[in-house]
């Protein structure tokens, strides 16, 4: 699963249509930056360069 994918995949169903094009440009690059709240139990990223 590309993170684009997992992302795609979070409880936010408001994402724009802009916002989520700029997330799978974000993927296919070679490093990303997560932000993830405190308050989040567990996070669990995995992040393969693009072929």
């Amino acid at each position: 699963m590309s993170l684009a994918d997992a992302i795609a995949l979070s409880p936010r169903d408001n994402v724009a249509s802009d916002e989520a094009q700029s997330t799978r440009e974000i993927a296919d690059s070679d490093s990303v930056v997560v932000e993830v709240p405190r308050k989040a139990a567990q996070v669990r990223i995995s992040v393969s360069k693009a072929q």
